[in-house]
Order: C-alpha cells, then sequence, then structure tokens
C-alpha cells in the first residue's frame, strides 16, 4: 500500500507543469532537519505550476513535517498546502505542491516564502524563499520534422542550418544548446555566441536561422561503420518562460572504401632454383564489407617498375618466377578485418641475383587509395661439403708398400658444386696420391672419388706413425671440408747369416765363426742355441758390439 501511495504522488505533480529553472535553495539543515527547494518558478497566467520543498529527516525517530505558506502575493495562490509528511530516520521526501498566476497578474517577478515546522521539536521553523516570474507564454518551433539524418563523408565540415520562428506575441531572447554523446567536434556559425551557448533575439511572429557546423572525423580501422553515426540535439530555451523546444539531427557515415597493408617482410633470401615465400598481413580499414584486389608489380633495382610487363598476380622475368598466393579476389572482408597472403619467389638456377616486387593493393571500388609496399628476394648461394673416407690397412703398411683409402663427398650447400680433392700435408715417411678428377654434385647428392693411396718410404722404420689430412675444394678453389688419416708402418722381420768359417786348431777344437745381419725394418734381436749330436764342450763367443745375457 506503501508504494501505491508514492505512485499516487509522484502522478499527481506530474500532471501540474513542472517548474522551470535549476537554481536551488542550497541545503540549510539543523541537527534534525535539512532541506532544498528551487529558487525560481516560472508560471504563466491562469496556470498552476508544480514545484516542490524535499525535506531530509536527520533524526533517530520519526518526525512529520509541516510546510505551509508564510508570505504570498494576492496575484499568486497556492495549492496543495499546507502538507504534512511522515519521516523515518534518514529518509528524504519530496513533498510538491503548485503556484498558481492569476488570469490578469501583471508580469512581474513575486517573492514567496513558506515554513517548514517539525512535531519533533517546536523551535524548527525553517523558511524557504522562492522568486515567481509571471511570464507571458514563448512559442518556438522549429521549421522541419523533430528528427532528419543527414549522410556525410568523413573529413568535410558538415554545415547544418534550421529555421526556428517565434509564434509568441512578445520578442524573446532564445539561447541555444548542442547536444551530442560523441567527440565530434562542433560549433556556431552565428554572430552572438558564448562558449557552448548561441544567441539570438526574434521579434513576434519572425523566422531566424540557427548556424552550426560539424566536423567529421576520418574513418579509423572501419569506424563508424557506413550508415551509422551520432545523434545532436540542438534546444532553443526560450528567455520568455525557460520553455524548451528540441530537434534533433543524425549523421550518418558515408560509405569508405580502403585498405592497409599491415605488415610485409622487407627482404627475404632464396637459394639457386629454389623458392621461398614473403607473407604479408592486407586488412579492409573501410567502413563497409569489401573484398581488395591484390596485384604484383616486378621492379627494377633502382625500383622503376618493369617496362615488360604491368601488375599481374604471376610474371617471369630473368629466369625469375613470382606469384601470389592466398590473393584470390571473391574473398569479402568486414570492417577492420584483415588476411594473410603469401609472395612466392623462384629462383633461378644462378649464383646471385635479386628480384624486387612491389605489392599493389586496393579495396574495390577505390582504386585511387592503392596502397604499396615493396619486398625483395636475394639469392644466397652457400657453399659446403661433408667428406668422409674408409681406410683398409693403413696401420699396417709394408716398406714400399701402399694402402688404399675412398673419400666420398656429401654436397651440404644449397646449390649444385664441383668438388676437388687435396693434399693438406702428410706426414715424412709417406707418399699420398689423390685421384684428379672433379665431382660434380647437386645438393645433399652423395658421390665417391676414385681410390687413393698412400705409400710408405722403402726405408721406413717399423711402427712409424703419420698422418695425411684431406680437403674438399669447391669450384671456387675455397676448402670447405678436410679429413685426417692416420697410417702406421707395419714390422718386417727377415734376419740373413752369411760368411761361415770352420776352423779346428791344433788341439782339435773345431771354431765356426758366422755374420749374421738384421734385414728386417725394426729393431730386433736373436736367441742362439747351440746343439751336438755328441757330448763335448761347447761355448757361444759374442761379438764384441753384442748386447748379450748368458
Amino acid at each position: 500500500m506503501r508504494w501505491a501511495f508514492l505512485l499516487i504522488v509522484f502522478l499527481s505533480h506530474l500532471a501540474l507543469p513542472v517548474v522551470s529553472g535549476v537554481a536551488m535553495n542550497g541545503g540549510r539543515e539543523n541537527s534534525n532537519l535539512e532541506f532544498t527547494a528551487p529558487d525560481e518558478v516560472y508560471v504563466h497566467q491562469n496556470e498552476t505550476v508544480s514545484t516542490y520543498v524535499t525535506v531530509h529527516n536527520k533524526a533517530d525517530q520519526n518526525q512529520a513535517f509541516t510546510i505551509e505558506p508564510l508570505s504570498l502575493p494576492n496575484e499568486l495562490s497556492v495549492v496543495g498546502l499546507p502538507k504534512t509528511e511522515v519521516l523515518v530516520p534518514n529518509h528524504l521526501k519530496q513533498m510538491a505542491f503548485g503556484i498558481q498566476a492569476d488570469v490578469n497578474a501583471p508580469f512581474q517577478n513575486y517573492t514567496v516564502s513558506f515554513s517548514i515546522t517539525s512535531d519533533l521539536d517546536a523551535t524548527v521553523n525553517e523558511t524557504v524563499v522562492m522568486e515567481v516570474h509571471v511570464v507571458p507564454w514563448s512559442n518556438l518551433n522549429f521549421g522541419v520534422d523533430d528528427f532528419i539524418a543527414f549522410t556525410v563523408d568523413e573529413l568535410v565540415r558538415t554545415s547544418v542550418a534550421v529555421n526556428l520562428t517565434n509564434n509568441a506575441t512578445q520578442s524573446d531572447d532564445v539561447t541555444f544548446n548542442l547536444y551530442t554523446s560523441s567527440n565530434w567536434n562542433w560549433g556556431w556559425d552565428m554572430v552572438n555566441t558564448n562558449g557552448p551557448e548561441a544567441y539570438i533575439t526574434m521579434a513576434p511572429d519572425t523566422l531566424s536561422y540557427v548556424y552550426l557546423w560539424v566536423d567529421i572525423p576520418a574513418v579509423v580501422d572501419g569506424a563508424p561503420l557506413a550508415g551509422t553515426g551520432p545523434r545532436f540535439t540542438l534546444s532553443a530555451v526560450s528567455g520568455l518562460d525557460k520553455a524548451v523546444s528540441t530537434w534533433n539531427f543524425d549523421l550518418l557515415m558515408n560509405e569508405k572504401r580502403n585498405v592497409s597493408i599491415d605488415e610485409i617482410e622487407t627482404s627475404t633470401e632464396v637459394a639457386p632454383n629454389q623458392d621461398v615465400r614473403v607473407n604479408a598481413v592486407v586488412r579492409n580499414v573501410g567502413n563497409t564489407p569489401n573484398t581488395l584486389n591484390i596485384t604484383l608489380q616486378g621492379l627494377t633495382a633502382s625500383g622503376e617498375p618493369l617496362s615488360s610487363m604491368g601488375p599481374a598476380d604471376r610474371f617471369n622475368d630473368s629466369g625469375w618466377v613470382v606469384a601470389l598466393f592466398g590473393g584470390l579476389e571473391g574473398v569479402v572482408l568486414q570492417p577492420n578485418q584483415s588476411r594473410v597472403i603469401e609472395i612466392g619467389f623462384l629462383a633461378p638456377n644462378e649464383f646471385q641475383g635479386e628480384m624486387h616486387v612491389e605489392l599493389q593493393v586496393f579495396a574495390s571500388g577505390a582504386k585511387a587509395n592503392t596502397m604499396t609496399a615493396r619486398t625483395v628476394a636475394v639469392i644466397n648461394r652457400t657453399s659446403s661439403a661433408t667428406l668422409t673416407y674408409e681406410a683398409s690397412g693403413c696401420q699396417a703398411i709394408n716398406p714400399n708398400q701402399t694402402c688404399d683409402v675412398t673419400f666420398s663427398v656429401e654436397n651440404t650447400g644449397n646449390s649444385y658444386n664441383s668438388f676437388l680433392l687435396r693434399d693438406g700435408g702428410t706426414s715424412d715417411g709417406f707418399t699420398l696420391k689423390l685421384p684428379s678428377e672433379t665431382l660434380l654434385l647437386q645438393p645433399n647428392e652423395i658421390k665417391t672419388f676414385t681410390t687413393a693411396t698412400i705409400q710408405a718410404s722403402p726405408v721406413a722404420m717399423a711402427f712409424t706413425l703419420g698422418e695425411s689430412t684431406i680437403q674438399i675444394l669447391d669450384d671456387t678453389g675455397s676448402v670447405v671440408d678436410e679429413v685426417s688419416v692416420s697410417t702406421k708402418v707395419a714390422p718386417v722381420i727377415s734376419w740373413s747369416f752369411r760368411n761361415v768359417e770352420e776352423q779346428v786348431n791344433a788341439k782339435g777344437r773345431l771354431s765356426i765363426a758366422m755374420e749374421v745381419r738384421n734385414e728386417g725394418n725394426a729393431v730386433d734381436g736373436l736367441i742362439v742355441q747351440l746343439q751336438s749330436s755328441h757330448s763335448v764342450d761347447m761355448g757361444f763367443i759374442p761379438p764384441d758390439i753384442a748386447v748379450y745375457e748368458e
């Protein structure tokens, strides 16, 4: 029931014209009461307008407030007072009532006052003072419908003019204001202005124009969308009775077709006879869904277009093949939507060179807004190889004999190449013989050279260690890899017995002498044994230089 009561009270003072003017009696208060009320009220002859006093119960118990007229001129009367309302602690109440002007009340200002008393404290007697203006009727009318929409283009200062007629019987000082929720820049094209307001004085039954302008911003990242834009409200406030007339208009963006190239790799490297792709990100920055026209233009090293061709999605030049991937023109992009495209380069089978390309993109219907970005593909030849070998018998080479070594090479570069073996250094006592052939290999291909040999010197001592470094050269003569083959001379055991002499002395002692020679290549020794078929005394007389054990 309480809600129903509040609703009835609210509707009852809505049935009266609402008080004009925004000045307020400012927040006077005592320990139990605080109130606010309008400072000014505008009323016409023979009219009742609604006004109010808002009271705040600051006590800690229920309090009944009563409002009643205190001072009222004869030309004015009050409706709905006295009035009493009970407020619970810390609650507010807007107590509405009406002020009525007599049918013949002069057009002038009147001071009225009201008292506020409390049943809780007899000493409470607050006074509310209002200035009541009895004014003639205003009658301002805009000359167009209440709402209209204009289509505008970006970056254009748009001028707006609308006529206003004063249909009242008296001259009116009109104040104009413009309201919008946007941050679009605007201003007045009028003589009398003061900050955001403009002014004119209109005689009765006259027509005047209101002139203003709005700066239309650029379409950025697809916004504002086509067909959308902010609403503006133009208000005309009468100087007679503060009545407000309004006119609304919308500024709707026209279609803007545009594109941007957000990202592109400015350069890339490609191997001879190989292909590579460059990524680019293109975006519809217009404010309407659209497709994109994407082409490639070949350029000279100085940046001039190739004379032999125009923009295309694929072209050939000087052995190069350049093509666009993912550039289908039928793909519709929403405003601010992007897509990734690829520019493919197939390089000729050459060791150096470059291809310059310009990416050209425009939104369908807006070729004049073509966006461009450039990239270049440069041939980068890398020459490298891996040399391996298999050796047979190189850890036991007899003097004046050879071992076999088989070398294989793998082309680990990015283009075809020719490879040749070279002796990078062989230890003394060994001789390296390499094949003289040159092998041509494609990338990642492996080939084997004719067998190479390493020969030990005829006088090489047994267990002599050696090493041969073999280098692999590319077609520029550069060493791209090398390996080392270790070698060792095998021991050869060979003894000879020469110049055997037998002699019997006078005592019948048999002496046998001989020459023993180490014909091998290793430091060696002999175990000498004497044997006889008869039991006789025997002995061994070693040479003076011999090293022996008894």
